[in-house]
């Protein structure tokens, strides 16, 4: 995982009907036979937000689903994102460009927020027109017609209606650079500093069915994908770095390094190909230890979140922490040199989000736990607060092959000669 740490171990309790406890060996699992309440580790202002979020979020991707196919689809329109004032959270609906299609979603925005919980907003430039020029800007980096830092991050920011560039101290980048930068995109761009961005690389048994939240020999892991007749651990693409080899899980190999897209292709997930067939697979994750059971929660989907949402990770190093996304579509350049794209930067302010060893860790919605949103990659801080990078989950499946996550209740055996 990248750098953005919060050295904050949470312990979060679930409370269990009888049926929770799974039997090694089973199957098949219906996850309708239990409620797992988890006790996600957030402060008094994030309780706050996750009540909003329950009562009002599957409503707002919904509305969003019919008019744009998803939250994302609006980002040529404007962008929607959460904002916290205060302990009072409220959406807000920015629009720069205006259509019978945003005029209708906003209407059915109002039948289901009250008025003191929704904002629309005009603004001059949409999501998309600030992702051509953060575009712009890491083309000119990456062919070096701008000179900059190998720990520089860029985030598209509707709110600021600019693209925020973040590198450690402004002397990283050369006086002519700033100017260079400034003058062309105007009024585009906003400087910050912050601190360096670094990968990171720690439940630890030997699990019999492979899933989501556990140790690697190096990482976490996400949940398993798969393609064709073929099954694959899913985690950080930093964490595989000679693909073909043994990968290992609690001591025990568990199949080969399949695939890495952090080098080549720009969105840090790997893939590991299972080939072990003493091995299980299913849709489960694990949040807290649970007696005589190696997991306690589960995921059905892969999903999106929206700037200011609550998500949640768990990893080996930092167990289970939640922080707020504050950019939903950036880049990062790592300390060592690569830069990844389609990254959600989560900020957390009272501890660190992610510490080396998680990265891979799944991450998934607060007011939702079964809901996958990426897969945790980095951290960074700015002063006291700290950062996790996160790659977004639909991208990284994409581009891992077009995989698919598995969501099914039904627990299988390894099988690479299906």
């Amino acid at each position: 995982m990248k750098k953005i740490l919060l050295p904050i171990l949470l312990t979060a309790g679930l409370i269990f009907q009888s049926t929770a406890v799974f039997a090694e060996g089973s199957e098949s699992v219906s996850y309708s036979e239990y409620q797992a309440d988890a006790n996600l580790p957030l402060n008094d202002q994030e309780k706050i937000q996750l009540e909003f979020e329950k009562k009002y979020l599957d409503s707002v991707f919904s509305i969003a689903d019919k008019f744009f196919g998803s939250t994302e689809g609006f980002n040529d329109f404007g962008e929607i994102y959460i904002e916290n004032e205060n302990n009072n959270p409220y959406l807000v609906v920015a629009v720069a460009k205006d259509s019978e299609n945003v005029n209708s979603f906003i209407e059915e925005m109002k039948q289901v927020l009250p008025s003191d919980l929704l904002v629309i907003k005009e603004v001059n430039y949409s999501k998309t027109d600030l992702l051509n020029v953060q575009s712009e800007i890491l083309n000119r980096v990456e062919t070096d017609l701008i000179s900059a830092s190998s720990i520089l991050s860029t985030a598209p920011s509707v709110k600021d209606q600019k693209v925020i560039v973040r590198v450690p101290n402004y002397s990283v980048l050369q006086e002519s650079t700033l100017n260079l930068m400034t003058t062309e995109f105007s009024d585009l761009i906003k400087f910050e500093e912050g601190g360096e961005n670094t990968t990171t690389k720690a439940r630890t048994d030997a699990f019999t069915e492979m899933g989501g939240g556990i140790a690697t020999s190096n990482c976490s892991t996400t949940g398993i994908a798969t393609k064709d007749t073929r099954e694959f651990l899913i985690t950080a693409g930093h964490c595989l770095n000679n693909i073909g080899s043994s990968y290992t899980q609690g001591g025990v190999s568990i199949g080969t390094q399949h695939l890495s897209n952090y080098y080549t292709g720009g969105i840090d997930v790997g893939l590991v190909l299972l080939t072990n067939t003493n091995k299980k697979y299913g849709n489960k994750f694990y949040y807290n230890p649970v007696a005589n059971a190696e997991y306690d929660s589960a995921y059905d989907t892969a999903s999106t979140a929206l700037v200011g949402q609550l998500v949640c990770k768990s990893g080996k190093t930092t167990n289970v922490t939640c922080g707020t996304v504050d950019v939903l579509d950036g880049s990062v350049t790592y300390d060592d040199g690569v830069t990844v794209y389609s990254d959600m930067r989560v900020k957390k302010t009272d501890g660190i989000f992610c510490d080396y060893g998680d990265s891979g860790a799944i991450v998934f919605n607060a007011y939702s736990t079964n809901r996958v949103v990426g897969i945790t990659s980095g951290k960074g801080s700015a002063g006291t607060v700290h950062y996790g990078h996160i790659a977004k989950i639909i991208p990284a499946l994409s581009a891992a092959g077009s995989v698919t996550l598995y969501t099914s209740g039904t627990v299988k055996s390894v099988n690479p000669n299906n």
